[in-house]
């Protein structure tokens, strides 16, 4: 197997985006060849496209975190002593614990009390499975976030960027 394969392979979440990103590319490729070449139009496609965006944006938004690439005001934070640096960054850990708890208690419930027993009109799948992407993305959301606040208990640099090479 070719390095880049094997390395994808280690890497279960960053393989998954990329076939979501490729099947969003080709699904809606796929819809502008009928209509403008073909003169017809797919009925499902815009829809599998709009559900193929819901998962790649709440997986991506999970997966961000393992980078702490999410957007942060650091103007007060940076000029605060090394040890408040810390604690200030094991409180927002705590904080983004309990809002990714929030989330996925609140996607959770979404899924079983609106969308169950629903069907998808074009598609003509059940509609969990579109709605489970922001219980899926909450889970890796809390993955992260629980990983990076351990980090930083255990005292590593509340902003290093070591997580770039793990998986």
């Amino acid at each position: 197997m070719p390095n880049s394969l094997r390395e994808l392979s280690r890497r279960p979440l960053e393989l998954f985006i990329c076939l979501l990103l490729l099947a969003l590319v080709c699904v809606t490729f796929a819809q502008v060849v009928w209509r403008y070449l073909l003169h017809s139009s797919l009925s499902w496609s815009e829809e599998a496209a709009r559900f193929l965006m819901i998962w790649l944006g709440m997986v991506c938004a999970g997966y961000a975190f393992k980078f702490r690439a999410h957007f942060s005001l650091r103007f007060l934070v940076d000029r605060l002593t090394p040890r408040l640096r810390r604690l200030v960054a094991i409180l927002v850990d705590f904080i983004l614990i309990a809002f990714a708890i929030l989330f996925i208690y609140e996607s959770y419930r979404y899924l079983v009390e609106s969308v169950s027993g629903m069907t998808a009109p074009a598609l003509g799948i059940p509609m969990e499975v579109p709605f489970s992407a922001p219980l899926f993305g909450g889970l890796v959301m809390l993955f992260y976030v629980a990983r990076n606040a351990w980090k930083d208990l255990s005292g590593g640099a509340p902003n290093d960027s070591s997580g770039e090479t793990e998986s």
